[in-house]
């Protein structure tokens, strides 16, 4: 008997011709035969037990930290969002006040809800979410004005590939004795290969969060918290993954998470140098196109600290991402990782292969006399509008609630999560004032691309 997941899954893998530039890493192309019912285990005598790992599992988390130069290393099964609710958590207690860029990932006010932890923002000078320009001028300031903070998160690369200077936060964290967790989730690959930004385990961080599916080859939920000083606890942070994370985990998501850094040990570096020249020759083949790549522009011109080239961020000022992201899927059966109405991502990892590349660049030429200005679809998206907290996303989604149309809406507080998807960051925060700039904004999304509304109506605090 097939269920509808797996007739959904194989409408899409019995297409010979479907090319993967989106997660998981391994763009289902990895040798390890993981997915056998053989391998799946559960906590017996020889298997170890990952909740106190004393065996096999003890091993492999001991061989990670080598490989990645930390303290302790963590294996998760629950994804980078067990490790920065974790990290957070450890570090803060009820009514204890924390450091946050707004457009950070949704985990991260989850961390806050869980324990009632006072958020302060940092938001972007010019309010563009895509690619964050949080610096350790914005930090310190931070921390001179609320000296009770306990630490700060930051994301580094971003979903778009936008590396931060954590160094220098990194400095300014250690003169003011605070935290500072990094949610690398993008970047378990930077360690292997010097022509690519430096991991933040190198550069500082006191916490590492990566998942290991999006550019390795572990599968989906395959992550790694890293503990990289002595500020940290790592006592209190087991004790924290194992309240938040399965009591049974996969024993196959284990083994692809510690063999896909055992292989990028071994040839990482080769493989990303050939994963960086696939780069370049796409930049190059778009010459004399209608498209750019926007992190080579935004790198080049000085607006964004680095950028990891494993991200293929396509752009044109004459056609929609949503339109260009349909007419790759549709014609040339090559799905994207995300789009939007400024341009599309394609996500490289270490289950990319030249094939995949040439058939992208082919694409993107052959369809370029289709492109004409009948299909420019273009709107401001990048402009985030600055909200105003009123209460504490914890305090907000314990109130009573109600629901209203959302152009009704305007002075009333916002009771849940408002996210665009994608990109995924958030709108609006629960217990945040929705006024008419933000009600302008989502007029230029379809309800069906916003998480939280339904039927163009929005639930808001009674």
């Amino acid at each position: 008997m097939k269920g509808s997941i797996y007739k959904a899954l194989q409408r899409i893998t019995n297409r010979g011709d479907y090319t993967r530039f989106h997660m998981p890493g391994h763009k289902g192309r990895s040798k390890d035969d993981l997915f056998s019912y053989e391998y799946d285990f559960t906590e017996i005598p020889g298997t170890d037990n990952l909740n106190s790992p004393e065996g096999p599992i003890k091993e492999a988390m001991g061989e990670i930290a080598n490989i990645y130069g930390v303290k302790k290393s963590f294996i998760l099964v629950n994804g980078s969002t067990v490790g920065i609710l974790a990290s957070i958590l450890s570090i803060c207690n009820k009514g204890d006040s924390f450091l946050i860029p707004r457009n950070s990932h949704k985990s991260v006010y989850s961390a806050l809800m869980l324990k009632e932890i006072n958020p302060v923002y940092l938001y972007n000078d010019d309010a563009n979410e895509s690619y964050p320009m949080v610096n350790a001028e914005q930090v310190e300031k931070a921390f001179i004005k609320h000296p009770h903070l306990k630490g700060v998160i930051i994301t580094s690369p971003t979903y778009h590939g936008i590396c931060l200077d954590v160094k220098s936060i990194s400095k300014v964290t250690n003169t003011y004795n605070k935290v500072l967790i990094v949610d690398e989730a993008h970047g378990a690959h930077l360690k292997f290969n010097e022509k690519f930004p430096t991991s933040s385990v190198d550069l500082g961080a006191d916490i590492v969060v990566q998942s290991t599916h999006k550019t390795l080859n572990s599968l989906n939920q395959g992550a790694l918290l890293h503990v990289c000083s002595s500020r940290i606890s790592t006592n209190v942070i087991k004790n924290y993954i194992n309240i938040l994370q399965t009591t049974s985990p996969s024993y196959p998501i284990m083994m692809s998470i510690e063999n896909s850094v055992l292989d990028a040990r071994d040839r990482g570096r080769e493989r990303l140098n050939q994963l960086l020249y696939y780069y370049n020759r796409i930049e190059k083949e778009l010459n004399n196109t209608p498209f750019y790549l926007k992190g080579s522009e935004l790198l080049s011109s000085g607006q964004v600290f680095d950028y990891d080239k494993l991200k293929i961020w396509i752009e044109s000022p004459k056609v929609s991402g949503v339109y260009l992201s349909h007419i790759l899927r549709k014609k040339y059966s090559i799905q994207m990782e995300m789009w939007d109405y400024n341009g599309v991502l394609a996500m490289m990892g270490m289950g990319t292969e030249e094939g995949d590349v040439e058939r992208l660049v082919y694409a993107l030429k052959d369809c370029s006399h289709l492109i004409g200005e009948q299909y420019v679809q273009k709107k401001n998206i990048y402009s985030y509008p600055i909200t105003k907290k009123c209460i504490n996303p914890w305090e907000a989604i314990n109130r009573n609630k109600e629901e209203v149309l959302l152009m009704e809406s305007v002075g009333r507080i916002c009771a849940e999560f408002i996210i665009p998807y994608p990109p995924g960051i958030p709108v609006l925060v629960p217990g945040e004032k929705i006024d008419k700039n933000t009600l302008l904004f989502l007029r230029n999304w379809e309800d069906s691309d916003i998480m939280g509304l339904n039927e163009k109506k929005i639930q808001v605090i009674k």
